[in-house]
């Protein structure tokens, strides 16, 4: 788990490629390969011991956005209030957030590239969205 808000943490193991967020106070998001959501959980709740805490399952409820390139900062500012200056968000920063009126989770996974986490919902218009706000910059959709 991420000793510092707003981060998350990457690594190999038992269940493969995990990473664990930081959103908020009480509030961490585990990201890993579909199918292992049974084991993760069960693991967490062990954890717990004695301990007051809630696991819940949302694996069906987000889709995974990957934005890459060297505009790929300038792209969300248009859209998000959050900075995204490499100083305020540098890599292993995540953040709740909207962009462009969208509730999201906004990775920054290396200096040119983002993980956007949105809900199922939402995902279509946030890709339109994406799309036109990259042409002014040249990017391919």
């Amino acid at each position: 788990f991420p000793s510092v808000p707003c981060t998350f943490t990457a690594g190999s193991g038992r269940f493969g490629d995990v990473e664990v967020l930081w959103l908020g106070p009480d509030e961490f998001l585990v990201v890993a390969a579909p199918g292992l959501q049974v084991s993760i959980e069960e693991v967490l709740r062990g954890a717990f011991g004695d301990s007051r805490g809630s696991v819940v399952d949302t694996s069906a409820q987000r889709t995974t956005l990957v934005l890459e390139g060297p505009h790929v900062r300038d792209v969300l500012t248009h859209g998000c209030s959050v900075d995204l200056h490499p100083s305020s968000a540098p890599v292993g920063t995540c953040v709740q957030t909207l962009l462009a009126r969208t509730g999201i989770i906004l990775q920054v996974t290396s200096e040119d590239r983002f993980t956007v986490l949105v809900r199922s919902s939402f995902a279509e218009y946030l890709a339109a969205w994406l799309s036109d706000a990259c042409v002014e910059y040249g990017a391919a959709s």
